[in-house]
């Protein structure tokens, strides 16, 4: 199983048709705080965090980005406006785990792109919408 979050500034989770546009070949439900996508054994989960768990959670978030780099946040301070500017956070989780047969990481790249202004948490790394490193050691799944 593998976690990744998923952090925008928009408040707008994506449709139902929106979803299937972006995987026709999964099986689509939407739940409450989000969307369960399945395709033959294997599932990409997609919950909205509480709005009103999300400042507490940035400030953490904040926190550790900030200590990752010592302190020094002058090379990171637009890094750490974006997190600071999020408006919606979307925990992903993929079971089993990033397997080719579904294409985990092309879909998470094709949802964060279509949200806009987002970014990628994954591992100690943050990556761009199209998961590209932004910072970090850690590099987003194949």
């Amino acid at each position: 199983m593998e976690n990744i979050a998923l952090y925008t500034t928009k408040k707008r989770f994506l449709t139902e048709d929106q979803l299937i546009q972006l995987a026709p070949n999964a099986e689509i439900e939407v739940h409450d705080n989000g969307a369960t996508l399945s395709w033959h054994g294997a599932s990409i989960r997609l919950s909205v965090m509480a709005e009103n768990s999300l400042p507490s959670h940035l400030t953490r978030f904040n926190g550790f980005v900030t200590s990752q780099v010592g302190g020094a946040t002058d090379q990171i301070q637009g890094m750490l406006d974006q997190i600071a500017a999020s408006q919606m956070c979307i925990g992903c989780v993929v079971d089993p785990d990033f397997d080719a047969s579904i294409n985990a990481t092309s879909f998470l790249v094709s949802f964060a792109a279509t949200l806009e202004e987002s970014f990628f948490f994954y591992g100690t790394g943050i990556f761009s919408p199209l998961g590209e490193p932004w910072f970090g050691p850690s590099g987003m799944p194949a």
